[in-house]
């Protein structure tokens, strides 16, 4: 009898094909449990800090000789240019959670070197037209004096720096003021501190006090300046530094007083949330 080969040669050729559909979906159930697509999630990866993202950080500082200079929890977004020291900003970039730095940074790096042409001279005698006209209207004028303004209404408050003043003229816009302080007045310098009794300055007042008297007929006024030296003060919208002047001018130093020197410092990202 002839041998039965037909079966026996598919038999085989099914179990092959059961053999590579068995490796075939071996090979798919893996590369979707390793990439995480079969069960609808991805592996974890770390994130790392950009530009704008909302970050976190533990810092601790010391000058350069191992005393301590500070410490502290920062937020802020990295790279908006927010902190003083900006290189620690800028070595947040590439960090992940929990990871930490430690950072030698020089003067260029940290609040800057000294600077000697940021000292600027202030001479401590100013003389000044004792008219002067600014911008305001008269609803203005009636709030802050509870009164509508007059021709030749002298107006006295210790609100204004020179705390007597004579309304010359008016429009809907603008008033003229001629300037009429007492003999000798004192007040806070500059004239923005509206201190009546100022003995003793902060570092939201004056960097100290003018001392006015009229001249050439009432028609200017002189200030004589006299300082608080080594007072930090906001000045044109800056810090500044009264230092130690001469008989005729006083200076402002605007360097920042850590300008020159160096730190260490170590910083440690806590959170990060990314922009």
């Amino acid at each position: 009898m002839p041998k039965k080969t037909g079966n026996k040669s598919g038999g085989e050729a099914m179990k092959y094909v059961i053999v590579f559909a068995i490796l075939f979906a071996i090979g798919i159930f893996t590369v979707w449990g390793i990439t995480g697509q079969f069960f609808g999630t991805q592996p974890e990866k770390p994130e790392f800090v950009e530009q704008g993202d909302l970050v976190r950080i533990n810092f601790t500082a010391w000058h350069k000789n191992g005393s301590f200079f500070e410490s502290g929890i920062l937020e802020f977004r990295a790279g908006s240019g927010i902190l003083v020291v900006k290189s620690i900003g800028e070595a947040l970039l590439g960090m992940k959670v929990n990871e930490s730095r430690t950072l030698n940074l020089t003067p260029e790096y940290a609040f800057g070197e000294y600077d000697p042409q940021l000292i600027i001279s202030q001479p401590r005698v100013v003389i000044m037209n004792s008219t002067i006209t600014f911008a305001t209207t008269p609803e203005q004028f009636n709030q802050t004096f509870r009164g509508m303004p007059e021709e030749g209404m002298i107006v006295s408050s210790v609100q204004i720096p020179w705390r007597r003043v004579e309304i010359l003229d008016f429009t809907s816009t603008t008033m003229t003021w001629k300037l009429m302080p007492p003999e000798g007045l004192k007040t806070g310098w500059p004239l923005e501190c509206y201190s009546s009794d100022l003995t003793a300055t902060t570092e939201t007042d004056c960097y100290g006090t003018v001392t006015m008297r009229v001249i050439e007929d009432g028609e200017r006024i002189e200030y004589k300046i006299e300082p608080f030296t080594g007072e930090r003060v906001n000045i044109w919208g800056a810090w500044a530094r009264v230092l130690e002047g001469d008989s005729e001018s006083i200076y402002l130093d605007f360097n920042h007083e850590l300008a020159g020197m160096g730190f260490i410092y170590h910083v440690e990202l806590l959170e990060l949330e990314k922009a």
